[in-house]
């Protein structure tokens, strides 16, 4: 006889939409999450994803995700949308058996959280003095060579960082003194994050009045056509500026707009005028990504120092960045 049981996902529910993608993900890549694993020891999960990570390999839902939620598990005909719901059970009585966890999130969220919020408020502020921004999205090393953060040593990833953030002080204070390339006052967001690729990352987003740029490029392309040279894409002419300022000639960088992976389909790269309100709150997410990164994921002993921060909105009376940059805890 037929099985007249049939299950329907909550349509109506992003959040299950995107649970499902993360799950999904994890099942594919539960290599990751074994106790062989060097990155099992070196990092550190926000107390929320650790909980879920340990009821989902715990449970029967890791070995029988799949599109068809009304297919049957094993011989007792159990259909895999039971084994779903049974997995949310058990993943909520976790949650309400763990009287800390509240605390423990909030106490492991805060500066993201304070970030988040301070970087919203910049972004308004910008919008508020220009008509619309151009929003450049880069990713800079200080050296080709990676170091793999799994498995160096605590000093070697201490003195990666201390490099890291010296190229980002002087290519900062370089493109203070550099407006013909870089504009008079440009804003810019900018995240320091380890990678699995090797080694800490900058991830930087310039924010140009789109006007103050355009005079910009304009006097590029006369003094290119002057010369009779090609004009370099501006990004690539950043990207260059930052591998021969600030870090000798040893660095690299990344377009984001060329390599979307970076921040995903949806990333808003160029002009964004201030009425967009679509697109205005599609950059804050990109933005929030930054400041929020840190509240998923950490190195193990991570050096105390800045991750994230923004360009004052007022003049440089302190050098301090707004929200006073994200301490490692």
């Amino acid at each position: 006889m037929r099985d007249a049981r049939t299950a329907h996902p909550n349509t109506w529910s992003t959040v299950a939409e995107e649970m499902a993608h993360i799950l999904n993900a994890m099942s594919a890549h539960q290599s990751l999450f074994s106790a062989s694993h060097p990155a099992t020891g070196q990092l550190l999960l926000a107390p929320h994803l650790r909980l879920l990570i340990d009821v989902f390999f715990s449970h029967p839902i890791c070995t029988c995700l799949d599109r068809d939620i009304n297919g049957p598990v094993d011989f007792t005909g159990r259909l895999r949308a039971e084994v779903y719901n049974d997995f949310v059970d058990q993943f909520r009585a976790a949650m309400g058996s763990h009287k800390s966890l509240r605390h423990d999130l909030h106490n492991w969220t805060l500066g993201s959280r304070e970030n988040d919020a301070n970087v919203s408020a910049y972004v308004d502020d910008l919008f508020a003095q220009h008509l619309s921004l151009t929003v450049l999205h880069i990713r800079l090393f200080h050296s080709k060579e990676r170091l793999n953060p799994l498995t160096a040593s605590a000093a070697d990833l201490h003195r990666e960082l201390q490099t890291l953030r010296a190229c980002r002080t002087q290519f900062f204070d370089r493109m203070r003194r550099k407006p013909a390339l870089f504009t008079a006052n440009p804003g810019y967001v900018w995240a320091i994050m380890p990678s699995l690729e090797g080694g800490y990352d900058l991830y930087l987003t310039l924010l140009f009045d789109t006007a103050d740029l355009q005079r910009v490029l304009d006097d590029k392309a006369v003094e290119a056509s002057q010369v009779g040279a090609a004009l370099e894409d501006h990004a690539d002419q950043i990207g260059r500026y930052w591998v021969t300022a600030a870090t000798e000639g040893r660095g690299a960088y990344i377009r984001s707009d060329r390599n979307p992976w970076v921040y995903g389909r949806n990333g808003v790269h160029g002009q964004v005028c201030a009425g967009d309100a679509i697109r205005r709150a599609r950059l804050k997410e990109m933005l929030g990504y930054l400041a929020m990164r840190r509240a998923l994921v950490r190195l193990k002993d991570e050096p105390r120092g800045e991750y994230f921060g923004m360009r004052e909105r007022k003049a440089r009376a302190s050098r301090r960045s707004i929200g006073g940059g994200e301490k490692a805890t």
